[in-house]
């Protein structure tokens, strides 16, 4: 079965036809490591799109991603609701409060201008464009990587400097580039680009300042923020009960593989168990 036709919110124009989650896929997507969830994202958007159709999610904005995720979840489900608990300002103690996730698509957002925007820093030409799902599936690796580090070492150092690195490179594309090469390729060549830059001349440091203005125009989809590699979707205004008027916007802390289909067996048996009990 279809569900309701997806808009992406990159163009505002392009349809997408997803299937509604199976049992199949539950059992085919469950066990998901969050630590190569952006790996499964791309593998389950694209599984679960209808027959015929030519897309690849692998090419879409880390919030045409997140946001086609959210859209799967809420459509393909009777209860569209999560608790969330945060730790009050105001009164310091803890609230749980109910989110209705379907809500958040009243603030859904469709991008009001082109995902490109010229730069140029002396010789340092090109456009800077959105962070799209083949690069979050690198800097996934890169952070892998660095975790396999001990915090604080030089090793985890040196990777940290690299996600950072790569982050900016993937969110530009340089004047001159050779199209044949892959994105992974061409960013490769775009971070040594970088190291080799003089200083004095502060083209780099100007092109990360300018990344994080447009970075931040550029947004579309449901509302969130990235911080430190993570995903807060942003939510509605809590008002505390022990003290008048003092409000929290909530922000709920966004992991992929929380929103991939799950039989929730009762008793939480997992498949292994289950196969156990009827053997």
């Amino acid at each position: 079965m279809k569900l309701q036709t997806y808009t992406k919110c990159e163009d505002g124009s392009t349809k997408v036809s997803f299937n509604e989650p199976t049992v199949a896929d539950a059992f085919q997507f469950e066990d998901i490591n969050p630590k190569l969830e952006q790996k499964a994202l791309t593998e389950y958007l694209n599984h679960m799109l209808s027959d015929g159709q030519d897309h690849d999610s692998k090419n879409w904005t880390v919030y045409d991603r997140i946001t086609a995720l959210m859209w799967i979840y809420v459509l393909s489900r009777d209860d569209r609701s999560v608790l969330m608990t945060y730790q009050c300002k105001y009164c310091n103690e803890e609230h749980g409060v109910p989110v209705d996730l379907a809500s958040l698509f009243k603030s859904l957002v469709y991008a009001g201008r082109e995902m490109k925007e010229p730069f140029e820093f002396g010789n340092l030409k090109g456009v800077i464009v959105p962070l799209r799902g083949y690069a979050m599936e690198r800097l996934e690796q890169l952070t892998n990587l660095r975790d396999s580090h001990p915090i604080n070492s030089k090793a985890y150092k040196a990777r940290n400097d690299d996600i950072y690195l790569y982050r900016i490179a993937y969110s530009v594309e340089l004047d001159g580039e050779d199209e044949s090469l892959s994105p992974d390729e061409r960013a490769d060549q775009r971070v040594e680009e970088f190291l080799k830059r003089p200083l004095k001349d502060k083209s780099f440091q100007s092109l990360v300042a300018k990344v994080r203005i447009v970075a931040s125009e550029m947004r579309h989809g449901l509302p969130c923020v990235i911080r430190d590699g993570g995903v807060l979707l942003v939510t509605q205004e809590h008002e505390c009960p022990n003290t008048e008027g003092a409000k929290t916007r909530l922000m709920l802390p966004f992991q992929a593989v929380d929103y991939m289909p799950s039989l929730q067996l009762e008793g939480q048996e997992t498949a292994d168990q289950l196969a156990f009990i009827l053997d």
